[in-house]
């Protein structure tokens, strides 16, 4: 048994020099063939890709691919230029290829004036912009003044005579109102629909709205602007008290005279109106003017 292994590891020992380093190569020959078979697609594909990207993006910043039409639809207040400044935009050099038509109009929306904003690509070359801009209805003075659209939502601060020269909203607490912007904007549009009723009635005609003021407890009070009459509305339906008030202003003012005040709050009976006229010639807020008792108005008519 001895003499055996003594042989065998004998054996083992005059294995040719040829045969063993063949079979040391063995393994490695293996690795060889498996690297080959896996590396090789691989640098294939990443060649492929390569010259694809390489492709795309000579394509994409070539001169034909570049934005040099540009249409714009719905704007005003806007010019054309803050809108493709808004977007990020450069007429000749920005690629249109690849361009996100979504983010260009979430950009040019975050403009102040901007309601809504659409985008559509149109190859090669060109940019549709269709574009809704806030419409300002009325100022609200929360500090500073604000512009108001008609759903209440304030977007920017006035900066043309004619922006200025809007109803004004008042009475409202900046604090409060910037601590729950949904109920501001609730309150907001309270005035604003007792705004767009004075002139449904056709009492812009007689005189012209100049403030609105909001309070928690009194609710509402209109001033004009040319007499400068108070009107006190309180929490009544704006619309029969609108009207009452026009039928009031039409026949039942003395002749020479203007509105000094008028009280149509009484929730018990809304027909009820307390009215005072005063000399026109007198400026408004001059004391000592009155010419005559206050008028009172009810459902059935106008009693002195």
């Amino acid at each position: 048994m001895m003499g055996h292994r003594r042989r065998t590891q004998r054996n083992r020992r005059r294995l040719p020099a040829g045969d063993r380093v063949r079979a040391a190569a063995r393994p490695l020959a293996l690795a060889g063939r498996l690297l080959t078979a896996t590396a090789l697609p691989t640098l294939l594909t990443a060649g492929i890709v390569g010259m694809v990207w390489a492709g795309w993006s000579y394509v994409a910043t070539t001169p034909y691919f570049r934005l040099h039409s540009v249409t714009m639809q719905g704007i005003d207040r806007v010019a054309r230029e803050e809108i493709l400044s808004q977007a990020g935009l450069e007429m000749g050099v920005t690629p249109t290829l690849g361009l996100d038509e979504a983010a260009v109009a979430a950009r040019v929306r975050a403009h102040p004036w901007v309601h809504v904003a659409e985008v559509e690509l149109r190859l090669p070359d060109h940019l549709s912009f269709r574009v809704t801009e806030h419409r300002p209805e009325a100022v609200v003075m929360l500090g500073q003044p604000y512009l108001s659209d008609r759903f209440g939502n304030l977007f920017a601060k006035p900066g043309t005579p004619a922006e200025v020269d809007l109803p004004t909203v008042t009475g409202l607490d900046r604090e409060a109102a910037l601590a729950d912007r949904a109920h501001t904007r609730v309150r907001v549009k309270e005035a604003l629909a007792v705004i767009r009723e004075w002139r449904r009635q056709g009492l812009n005609e007689l005189d012209a709205l100049s403030e609105i003021h909001l309070d928690p407890v009194m609710g509402l009070t209109l001033y004009t602007r040319d007499d400068g009459a108070a009107i006190r509305l309180g929490w009544c339906n704006a619309r029969e008290q609108l009207s009452r008030l026009h039928r009031l202003l039409s026949t039942g003012r003395p002749e020479g005279s203007r509105l000094e005040y008028a009280l149509m709050d009484n929730e018990i009976d809304p027909g009820w109106v307390v009215a005072r006229f005063v000399d026109r010639s007198r400026p408004p807020g001059t004391m000592g003017l009155s010419t005559g008792m206050p008028q009172q108005e009810t459902p059935n008519g106008t009693q002195g």
